[in-house]
């Protein structure tokens, strides 16, 4: 019977032991492994969009080779008031040729937009011949790229611009277009390539989009220029029947 009861009490001492010997090593474990919530905290803090991180991601494009940047004040239009806002970039004058400086600004104009860069609602892109500006904005970056080609001087200019947008324009809610906005579109656009605006204008709230009158004639038609949110424009003929 003693021996029975000593083989238990062994048996007992062994297990006890074993289990605390794991439970040592799962506490060391946990020691040195990153708290699943810091970790997360950690991958965030990478993926916050910066200015000096939009700029190095598109150095290689615009083909930047020095080691400052270019500072100049970007001029950002809001509902109410203009902002100078401290900008820093890349600055080109007409040292590499005009169409080497047109290629840079194309290149950069679909990385922005494919990195995820809309327009901004008052700052309207304008557009003319050989004169190109864009305001794009994404998570708190603003960014300005243009194009300036002078006929008199024969020369060409380009730059981007970025900056930290402050506050009050990241916070602040969208309104629909306005017509005057709608209307500054659709006049550096192709819509007026073959006739002006006419001053009658419908706000479609379903389709939240603007359709401004043209004055083109074309027989059975009534053609308007139709501008979006995305600020895309297009000509909607609104022919009946059949049109010669």
């Amino acid at each position: 019977m003693a021996v029975i009861i000593t083989a238990i009490i062994v048996t007992a001492i062994i297990i006890i032991s074993s289990l605390l010997k794991k439970e040592e090593a799962t506490t060391k474990t946990s020691d040195l492994s990153v708290p699943e919530e810091e970790s997360s905290e950690i991958s965030k803090d990478k993926e916050v969009l910066t200015v000096d991180s939009v700029l190095e991601d598109i150095k290689p494009i615009a083909g930047w080779e020095m080691d400052e940047y270019s500072r100049a004040t970007i001029l950002w239009n809001t509902e109410d008031e203009e902002l100078p806002l401290e900008g820093k970039g890349y600055l080109f004058g007409d040292v590499i040729g005009s169409e080497d400086l047109r290629e840079k600004h194309d290149a950069l104009k679909v990385f922005l937009r494919d990195a995820g860069f809309e327009h901004d609602r008052y700052n309207v892109a304008s557009s003319a011949p050989g004169d190109e500006r864009s305001i794009l904005k994404l998570d708190g970056i603003g960014c300005e790229l243009y194009i300036r080609e002078d006929d008199r001087k024969a020369s060409t200019d380009m730059g981007i611009l970025c900056t930290k947008l402050p506050k009050e324009v990241v916070e602040r809610e969208p309104e629909p277009m306005s017509e005057k906005i709608a209307r500054s579109i659709a006049e550096t656009s192709s819509c007026v390539k073959d006739g002006p605006l006419k001053d009658k204008a419908i706000y479609n709230e379903n389709s939240k989009t603007w359709w401004i009158d043209l004055d083109i004639e074309k027989p059975g038609c009534n053609p308007a220029c139709v501008i979006y949110e995305d600020e895309t424009v297009e000509i909607n003929w609104r022919c009946t029947g059949l049109t010669p």
